[in-house]
């Protein structure tokens, strides 16, 4: 995995970086396929403001590097995919 996170990291900017590996971290480092967690956390722990976090998870979905299913009044869930 370590191979294919490092051939993906160089396409993606700093802000796209630090979403994608925090996202990573919380999905396939802990054995799962998925995660949930308000968009204000994932922000936070990021680094990231929320405005940067929403344009950077539209990138990443367009390139096919995450899924988010929003929900309403409840945390939202990340599919974190691995693509060389």
């Amino acid at each position: 995995m370590k191979d294919v996170i490092s051939q993906i990291l160089p396409y993606l900017t700093p802000s796209e970086q630090a979403v994608y590996l925090r996202l990573w971290r919380l999905t396939h480092a802990e054995e799962k396929s998925r995660c949930a967690m308000r968009y204000e956390d994932l922000a936070r722990f990021a680094h990231v403001s929320v405005s940067t976090l929403k344009r950077v998870l539209k990138k990443l979905a367009h390139r096919g590097l995450v899924q988010v299913e929003w929900q309403a009044k409840r945390a939202s869930l990340f599919t974190v995919y691995l693509r060389s």
